[in-house]
């Protein structure tokens, strides 16, 4: 059960550490922060507009002066000025619109900056800019780091595992690592409850499920941790004195090589298929170890090297009545 702890301690300061270092706790971090002046360009644009507005209004006033100096008398010269006053009025109303809705715009934001401003002091986000959280924050989450990488030490490490480990390390490292990031999110959301029970604030990410994935995430960590370790916790030792069969680094099977009988592969499969269409799939080739007192089976390896490793050793150490057996099994397996 050692190597269960370690991985089960691992796994939590590591999920721990990605939560507390990386989570969104303050907002999200793909969305850009709210800018106060981020609506200048649209204002100075109104102004220009504005200000060319009231430039063509005085051009307008100044072509009819001309014209009624020039022609007061002429029809078309009063339609033409006719025309151009009703463009004045128009223009002068539109301006008078757009400085209002301008003003109202310009109101408002202020009216925005000062909400924003008085209440910082309760923006949970204003909180974690804080130096003295931001650097307890990442002080516990670099403590986590280092507690999450020497549990899993331990846990990868040659004297823990005597003998051949029927997974391999690199795999077995990639497995945990795909698990750490699935837990870090149950990570988050104790932090996330546990802040908005403290301070009484509502993280980012913050939903009726937060509570109910908090509370389940130390027992499924548990379950995982112990599962995976079941999984790849198994590891063969081969010796001139016969086979001995370890899980979680305990020895769980022994056997010498007078009382071994039989060595035969034995593949394990299960039904899929519809309901009128089943059939039998593969999953994996067992190694078998018959005795005068029962069975022990070994579970298939994933990687040749290591299938090539466990025969080379049989073939080194085991009783010439078994070779047969051994080169029917190097071809198989």
């Amino acid at each position: 059960m050692k190597i269960y702890f370690h991985r089960f301690y691992g796994y939590i300061a590591l999920s721990s550490f990605i939560a507390l270092g990386f989570g969104p706790f303050g907002g999200n971090p793909f969305n850009k922060s709210f800018n106060p002046k981020s609506g200048d360009d649209s204002l100075l644009l109104k102004k220009e507009f504005l200000s060319i507005s009231k430039k063509k209004i005085r051009a307008l006033e100044k072509m009819i002066s001309l014209k009624e100096t020039s022609s007061p008398k002429d029809p078309q010269t009063q339609k033409a000025i006719r025309a151009m006053k009703e463009d004045i009025n128009k223009f002068k109303a539109y301006a008078k619109k757009e400085a209002q809705v301008l003003k109202e715009f310009h109101d408002h934001k202020e009216a925005v900056v000062r909400e924003i401003e008085s209440n910082k002091k309760d923006d949970i986000k204003e909180i974690l800019q804080r130096p003295a959280v931001k650097l307890s924050r990442y002080i516990v989450a670099f403590i986590l780091l280092f507690l999450g990488i020497l549990s899993l030490r331990k846990v990868y490490g040659h004297k823990i595992c005597p003998g051949i480990s029927l997974y391999p390390r690199l795999g077995t490292v990639l497995g945990d690592s795909l698990i750490i990031l699935f837990l870090s999110f149950g990570a988050y959301c104790v932090f996330a409850y546990g802040i908005k029970w403290a301070i009484g604030l509502r993280p980012y990410f913050y939903g009726p499920a937060t509570g109910v994935v908090a509370i389940a995430y130390v027992p499924y960590a548990a379950f995982v941790a112990y599962f995976t370790s079941k999984l790849v916790g198994q590891s063969v030792e081969i010796t001139k004195e016969g086979i001995r069969v370890f899980y979680f680094a305990k020895l769980e099977w022994t056997a010498d090589w007078g009382k071994i009988q039989e060595l035969y592969l034995k593949e394990t499969s299960t039904i899929t298929g519809g309901e009128n269409f089943r059939v039998p799939r593969k999953m994996q080739t067992k190694l078998v170890i018959k005795t005068s007192q029962g069975t022990k089976e070994l579970v298939e390896p994933p990687l040749k090297k290591t299938k090539r490793r466990i025969i080379s050793e049989f073939q080194r150490y085991a009783p010439k009545r078994l070779k047969k057996e051994i080169e029917k099994i190097k071809v198989s397996w």
